[in-house]
């Protein structure tokens, strides 16, 4: 409300001025000004009247100047007032001139309406050329793209609004800037402002895409473990670094590769049995990208500089280019695959009984959706095509990872069973926006290859603490806690939750959540206690995180014979960068989930009269004026969000909401009660 009156009454503020003149008042205060707005209004001016006052007059450069009272302007002279005008139309130059006319004259060309565009006139310079070209334009371009994409809460560059916004009549907010630049071909309508905000770039160039598909193409030569499997160097990246210690588990079959989407992700893990002089091992192959990569140099540095792959709801952004991340170091079907394998037997209890880690070559994998291997998991008839002996291992596997899981729990281990919204977008110009409800609770797969990834890392981090190797481990120390689980009080599930039994659970993770304390990265092997181990670190994930890969430098050169590439100093060094970069690429991916659930809630078409049963998960503030300030889950799309309530609901109740306000350009989401 506040941004269209600004707008509505901008043009008022010059009248505002004249009369203050008029009347010899060269001191007003922002009341002042609300009530000459405002006057025609009902029981005006009201707060949120003044505040529009405040806002023209402070973002006016021309007739009012703050002084040191607050909230008092002084009304600058008619010298001032006409000195400035001037000024401010010299400030343009010629070519800035020409640039707003081409732009009038394009728009204009596409049937815009340009009746609020008020154009300095054209220099009397010859011909000009009046024809609209993005590319020569950039800088003019550029510099309307800040205005236009500065964040919710933070205030433009008033110089860029005098320069170019305001003889366009656009207004001075960012939304109209960004309204210009949709219309001008420069953005689309749709397009996620959070990604164009983010500083560095997340695609690789097309020189680097190239480069990197040659190289690919000089690893891609298959695998022969017998013959010249010593030749370890070809051009410009080492074809296997671990040759010496490799070793074939061709003959270890089936081997499982179960990910959300089999075709086109970057395939990290897969998963095995095997029985060895009556001992059974679990095997988990871990993708091997460092046999072909020498820490520090290009192709390393890359990775550590963009410190993680970036998945984000239209789009991803591989930490490696995607021919060698696909194509080489990932687990792939039909073909031999390198790994770093961990074999790992496990005790009547669930504790670990022995492990072994290696390089290894690993047979063509066979490559399951979740969604097939919950199938598989739950009895539903598989197709002839699907071997019983995959079938088989999978039950296998699961079993195990149950006992594992189990022994964990009996240790204190805190499993969280929040569901998650997976949103994926289409088509950016027009997109369409797809939501499901993820429950990892329900999918017997993801809970096996989760808890067996989970056992890599403590096995990785049993080997670092063995052999004294630096590397970050990930430690939460739960002495740390928020605060104490007993004074939290949770409420039973309203009634009317009735026909979601699914989200009953949610009411009693509500306070696993609040206890909980941050992940952090060590360079001491310390206790996770949230999954009740005595060290843990990163290994599963060498494609898509530099703190795996790290960790699978500095294991493999024990394994070798050799030195850890990195010392204690080193590793401390990498992992203050790489924790910088990661919490801003997670933020990104945060803003821009969010971004997308509000376009999808955008779209609807009874959005205004929805109402959305939701839960109460935490109450953040309480106001002394009343209400308080919520985190909720809509529990229909299990969005976690933040609303303010005139009312005080205690942690856990049932709320019916309907949406009040929302805007996801400007990241504006407010809910009122039913």
């Amino acid at each position: 409300m506040c941004l269209e009156l600004t707008e509505k009454y901008k043009a008022r503020v010059p009248i505002a001025w004249g009369a203050f003149i008029d009347k010899s008042v060269h001191y007003v205060s922002t009341g002042d000004l609300a009530q000459f707005l405002f006057k025609e209004q009902p029981d005006s001016p009201k707060p949120h009247e003044y505040y529009v006052a405040h806002r023209l007059m402070s973002n006016d450069c021309v007739y009012f100047e703050e002084t040191s009272r607050r909230h008092v302007f002084r009304c600058r002279t008619l010298k001032e007032v006409s000195e400035r005008r001037r000024m401010e139309l010299s400030n343009n130059s010629d070519s800035t001139i020409i640039f707003l006319h081409r732009v009038v004259a394009w728009l204009k060309k596409r049937s815009y309406n340009m009746s609020g565009a008020k154009l300095p006139s054209l220099p009397k310079i010859g011909d000009i050329d009046l024809k609209w070209d993005v590319v020569a334009d950039k800088s003019f371009i550029d510099e309307i793209s800040s205005y236009a994409l500065v964040p919710p809460g933070h205030q433009p560059n008033s110089k860029i609004y005098s320069k170019y916004l305001k003889y366009l009549g656009v207004g001075d907010m960012p939304r109209g800037a960004f309204d210009l630049l949709v219309r001008l071909g420069v953005y689309s309508k749709h397009q996620n402002v959070n990604l164009l905000r983010y500083p560095h770039k997340l695609d690789f160039t097309p020189q680097q895409n190239k480069k990197y598909a040659d190289l690919s193409a000089i690893l891609d030569r298959p695998i022969d473990f017998i013959e010249d499997h010593r030749q370890v160097s070809r051009g410009p990246l080492v074809v296997d670094r671990d040759f010496e210690v490799r070793r074939d588990l061709t003959h270890v079959t089936p081997v499982l590769a179960i990910d959300e989407d089999i075709n086109g992700n970057e395939i990290d893990d897969a998963i095995a049995l095997h029985t060895k002089n009556g001992k059974e091992w679990v095997i988990i192959h871990i993708a091997d990208p460092t046999r072909a990569i020498t820490p520090n140099t290009e192709l390393d540095l890359l990775a550590r500089q963009r410190a993680c792959s970036t998945f984000l709801p239209e789009a991803s952004f591989s930490m490696f280019p995607l021919p060698l991340a696909r194509n080489n170091f990932s687990l792939r079907q039909g073909k031999t695959n390198y790994s770093l394998s961990y074999a790992v037997t496990l005790a009547e209890d669930g504790s670990i009984d022995d492990y072994e880690i290696c390089p290894a070559v690993v047979g063509a994998v066979t490559a399951l959706s979740y969604n097939d291997a919950d199938g598989m998991l739950n009895g539903v008839k598989t197709s002839k095509k699907t071997r019983q002996s995959v079938t088989d291992s999978l039950t296998r596997l699961r079993e195990l990872a149950d006992l594992r899981k189990a022994y964990r729990v009996r240790k204190g281990a805190v499993v969280l069973d929040m569901p998650s919204p997976q949103i994926r977008v289409a088509d950016e110009d027009e997109p369409q926006i797809d939501l499901v409800v993820r429950y990892d609770y329900d999918s017997p797969s993801r809970s096996t290859v989760q808890e067996l990834m989970i056992m890599v890392g403590e096995v990785s981090a049993l080997f670092a603490k063995k052999h004294s190797i630096p590397i970050p481990y990930r430690t939460v120390d739960h002495t740390r806690s928020k605060s104490d689980a007993s004074d939290t009080k949770v409420t039973a599930p309203n009634p009317l939750l009735a026909g979601y039994d699914k989200f009953m659970k949610l009411v009693e993770q509500i306070k696993k959540m609040g206890q909980l304390p941050q992940a952090v990265n060590e360079i001491n092997p310390g206790k996770h206690s949230a999954l009740a181990l005595d060290q843990y670190c990163h290994a599963t994930s060498p494609i898509r995180r530099y703190s795996d890969l790290l960790v699978h430098h500095q294991i493999k050169a024990v394994l070798r014979g050799d030195k850890p590439p990195f010392d204690k100093t080193k590793v401390v060094s990498i992992m203050e960068r790489l924790a910088e970069t990661s919490s801003s690429l997670s933020r990104l991916t945060q803003y821009s989930q969010r971004y997308w659930m509000l376009k999808y809630l955008e779209q609807k078409e009874d959005v205004a009269q929805s109402v959305w049963k939701s839960l109460v998960l935490s109450v953040s503030k309480k106001f002394s004026f009343g209400g308080a300030q919520l985190q909720v889950m809509l529990l229909d799309l299990a969005f976690r969000t933040t609303t303010f309530l005139p009312r005080v609901p205690e942690q856990g109740d049932v709320l019916f909401l309907k949406i009040g306000e929302i805007d996801a350009f400007n990241n504006v989401l407010r809910f009122e009660e039913v």
